[in-house]
């Protein structure tokens, strides 16, 4: 087994259940300006090049200025 150092601590390129982790995405809007398709689809390749499974997504589509955003407080629960 490879192990690598990141901004985390040490990975090892082997997946295991503390390898699985859950990404997270907003827009400020949803009038088709930002697209958050994007910014997912290169969360994916960055966890996917490091050996972490995404295990779970969230989506928020608002400004950022508010701490009560519904999927960024799914995932922090």
């Amino acid at each position: 087994m490879t192990t690598k150092k990141s901004l985390g601590g040490i990975m090892n390129n082997k997946t295991t259940t503390s390898n699985r982790i859950a990404i997270y995405a907003r827009t400020s809007t949803s009038d088709g300006k930002q697209n958050v398709e994007t910014q997912l689809s290169l969360l994916r390749q960055y966890c996917t090049q490091r050996g972490f499974q995404v295990h779970n997504e969230y989506v928020d589509q608002m400004s950022g200025s508010s701490d009560k955003r519904p999927e960024y407080l799914a995932l922090l629960s």
